[in-house]
């Protein structure tokens, strides 16, 4: 699930979900809604802003 996914992102790299929130240009509250949606449900140009936020590449938000 993307939502661990971040939660992982965040404690690795010791910010809150705000902080990356803000740091990908997201809304805030925008990953507590991924709870229970699986990565590929997640609409495309939210991932990659995800990507570009973070310099990650947009396979590993997925895979």
């Amino acid at each position: 699930m993307l939502f661990n996914k971040v939660k992982k992102y965040c404690e690795d790299n010791n910010l809150s979900v705000s902080a990356f929130e803000k740091q990908c240009n997201l809304s805030n509250g925008t990953v507590s809604k991924w709870k229970d949606v699986p990565a590929d449900k997640v609409q495309l140009k939210t991932l990659k802003r995800i990507a570009t936020g973070t310099g990650t590449p947009l396979e590993d938000w997925i895979g």
